[in-house]
């Protein structure tokens, strides 16, 4: 840990000398702003690097909305997504009916309809939150 924090020590000693030089070159600063305006530049170099990598969103290859007979918010729902469920771009899915709705419906312990999932081109379902982004996302059989 100790070589880990001289390293560091010794990488912001180093950019600090050099944005220095460069500060007070190209904005006629002097010590005292250049090396806060570098002390800055340092904070932010190091929490976009701390910042997790942005994985890339697996294509969708169907959405499902799972839906019951009788259930007057799952009509809303349909209602909501008729254009894409008549494009066949939204599947509608009831799990009492369905092995595969039952399945999607275990996996995610839904005890609620309606509810959207979409099924992704690497094999996995994705519960669809509110805010249309996936909660969750796990791998369901078919079989």
């Amino acid at each position: 840990m100790f070589n880990a924090e001289a390293s560091e020590l010794s990488d912001y000693t180093d950019h600090i000398k050099q944005c220095i030089v460069e500060k007070r070159l190209e904005r006629n600063l002097s010590p005292t702003e250049a090396m806060s305006a570098c002390a800055e530049d340092w904070r932010v170099k190091k929490a976009t690097e701390q910042q997790p990598a942005q994985a890339e969103k697996p294509k969708v290859r169907t959405y499902y909305l799972m839906s019951i007979d009788g259930c007057a918010a799952c009509g809303a729902a349909k209602e909501k997504f008729k254009a894409e469920i008549a494009t066949g771009e939204i599947k509608v899915i009831d799990p009492t009916k369905d092995t595969y709705g039952r399945k999607m419906a275990l996996a995610f312990n839904l005890d609620t309809v309606p509810r959207l999932l979409a099924e992704t081109e690497d094999g996995k379902v994705c519960l669809i939150g509110q805010n249309g982004e996936p909660e969750a996302c796990k791998i369901v059989l078919r079989e």
